[in-house]
Parts: C-alpha cells; structure tokens; sequence
C-alpha cells in the first residue's frame, strides 16, 4: 500500500455521488470544507485527541465494573450518551433525531462523520457486496454494538498471539472513538511489525498518545504495510490506509492504533479504522457487515 494514493486522494477534486433517496440522510460536518458556513473553524489535533480520549474514558467508566457474558442481542439496542438532540457530543460526532415506522416513532442517534468527510447515514435499504459477523451485546452496556475478533494481520502476517487476548474485554465498534484501542499486548506485537516493515523511514517524535511516527518529507513513494482485522465468520477488513496512517503535518504521520492501558479493557474500533467501509448495522438479524467502496 502506498501513501500516494492517500495523498492523491485529498488532492482531488472529488465529486460526491448524489445521495438524494428516501432512506438516505446526507451527513455534513458542521466546521468541514462541505458546510455552508462562512465563518468556518478549522479544529485542531488538540480538539481530536482531546474528544479521542473524553470517549475512551466515558468508554472504559461505564465498562468499569461490567462482568456479565456477551450473549446475541434480542432487544433495542438504545443510546446512553447523556446528550440532547442538536448537540455535538465532540467536534465530529453529532446527535440527531430520525422518526421510523407509522405512527412514528423518534429515536436519537449518535454518529461521525470524520474530522473532514462527508458522510451518509441509510435506513432500510438492502446493502450489497456486504459480508456479516454476529452482532453480540452485553446486557449490562446496550448502547454498544459488540463484534467478535478473532484476528490481525499485518503485511500478510498474522499477530502470533493467543485469540483469548480479545475474548475478555470484548471489541465494540464505535464511530465516536477516532482511534482503535487494542489491548496492549495486541499493539506492542503489531507495532513491533510495523516498526520493523518501516524501519526505512525516518521516526519522528509521538504525538499524544500516537507513539510511531515517521517524518516523509519529500517522500513520493512511501510503502505501508497493510493492516486487516478479521471478525467471526472469517470476515476480513482490509483497513485503508487513511485508517493506518493518521497526517500530524506535511512531514509527521503516524500509526493510527492506540495500545489501552491493560489487557482487561474494551477493544475499541474507532471511526479512522472504518473509513471508506459501508458500515451495516442489521438489528433484526443480530448481525454487523462491512462493504468496500463506502465513499463511491
């Protein structure tokens, strides 16, 4: 994988599909280049890393004390973010009311839509090119959407480590988290590799709690490892590269996974390692799909 085609990517004049469709809500970042806004802020890596971090805390605090096994969800999953509808819950996450069924009934939905994307969010549609893992809930955390992870490659390589490293704590995925939080002994073995595949570039100093970074100025051809994450059911997401490599600056890129604290804590997968996925959250069959080709 090569970092020119991140680059070439952002350099583009990208025209947007037209999305206009009955089931469809077209989504916009309020401070984003496609608001409507005059007077635009631009957030800063403070505002991400600051918003990054209040999750995971908000995360881990009402996992705190959660034991119970995860079991197939057979009820309404409902948000627990203490929020009100029209707030923003960060500078790239938003709430907002949608009305299903007759009568109708409104429910409040939480999503992002990335530090500079434009998004949609489709209701009822049939998703194609879709493959599906078991969608698992803990009773005691049911805003939250579990999958099972089974596995990590990297370059073609899998993590040699034991799958009861992710049983555990549980992998959620959480389009409010930016970065993926993997248990520690996870990371240190996948940073290891990435490190060691990258070792032809020079490192460059950590940002926050991003602690590979390398400096690519002026480096045209930059060759990234590829990083997949495999679900039950043997169900492969080969992550893009936006969701492997995080740009600091012109010069600073950094791996985008954070190591957590200890093994015991909920493996997070943020929004940066679901880019460019169709996303399928399929309640009434107990089940989560990935499609490719989520921006076209």
């Amino acid at each position: 994988m090569h970092l020119s085609e991140l680059l070439s990517d952002r350099k583009a004049n990208h025209v947007e599909e037209d999305r206009t469709s009955p089931s469809k809500l077209n989504v916009v970042l309020q401070h984003g280049p496609c608001s409507s806004s005059t007077r635009q802020y631009k957030p800063s890596h403070v505002d991400l890393f600051r918003q990054d971090q209040a999750r995971v805390e908000y995360i881990h605090h009402q996992a705190a004390n959660t034991t119970a096994r995860l079991n197939i969800i057979g009820h309404s999953l409902f948000v627990g973010v203490p929020t009100f509808a029209g707030y923003s819950v960060g500078l790239f996450t938003y709430i907002i009311n949608i009305g299903l069924g007759t009568p109708t009934k409104y429910f409040t939905v939480m999503f992002d839509t990335g530090p500079d994307k434009v998004g949609y969010l489709e209701l009822g549609s049939p998703a194609r090119g879709v493959t599906y893992t078991p969608m698992l809930t803990n009773p005691i955390l049911p805003s939250f959407y579990f999958v099972n992870l089974i596995a990590i490659f990297i370059g073609g390589e899998r993590l040699d480590i034991s799958p009861t490293i992710f049983n555990s704590p549980g992998t959620i995925l959480d389009s409010g988290t930016p970065f993926s939080r993997l248990p520690p002994t996870t990371y240190f073995a996948l940073r290891s590799i990435f490190r060691k595949k990258m070792s032809n570039y020079l490192m460059a100093p950590p940002l926050f709690n991003l602690d590979t970074c390398y400096d690519l100025t002026n480096i045209e051809q930059v060759v990234v490892p590829n990083i997949s994450f495999v679900y039950e059911g043997e169900v492969t997401t080969n992550l893009d590269i936006s969701g492997i490599l995080f740009q600091a600056s012109d010069y600073q890129w950094c791996l985008s996974i954070v190591g957590s604290r200890d093994n015991s804590e909920l493996i997070i997968i943020g929004s940066m390692q679901q880019r460019r996925f169709n996303v399928v959250f399929d309640v009434g069959n107990s089940q989560i799909g990935f499609g490719i080709n989520g921006c076209s």
